[in-house]
């Protein structure tokens, strides 16, 4: 028995409409389900984003089938690309300031803020055993 795999990460972010806005634009993410202003989900290739309000999922709602949930602060999530070279052209033309680059082995990473600040990380294939 062992886990096979992350199925989905969640971010908390101040306007769930905005961040999601944000992330279909600017990354190409997938609109999957939502119910603003509580949450939005966005498929992120063969995984989940979710982007929760905090405030809206520290209270059980009629229906629910998960925990109650939140988180303070700001985020990181990394998600996997195979070139950073027509990322980095897509988010100079939206606008969207990298702020740090690294080397991780074989791999290379991007860092910049969603609108909430959350750390966004694109990283591409060599960084870690699995990618």
């Amino acid at each position: 028995m062992s886990i096979q795999r992350v199925v989905e990460t969640c971010l908390y972010v101040e306007d769930v409409e905005r961040a999601a806005r944000w992330y279909e634009d600017i990354l190409g993410l997938s609109r999957v389900t939502q119910d603003p202003p509580r949450h939005v989900f966005l498929q992120a290739g063969d995984s989940m984003l979710l982007l929760f309000d905090a405030e809206h999922t520290k209270v059980r709602k009629p229906g629910d089938k998960s925990a109650v949930h939140g988180a303070q602060g700001v985020q990181h999530v990394a998600l996997g690309v195979e070139d950073l070279a027509p990322w980095r052209e897509r988010l100079a033309g939206h606008g969207v300031t990298i702020v740090e680059e690294a080397t991780w082995g074989e791999g290379r990473s991007i860092y910049f803020h969603d609108p909430s600040g959350n750390l966004v990380e694109l990283v591409t294939p060599g960084t870690w055993p699995v990618w």
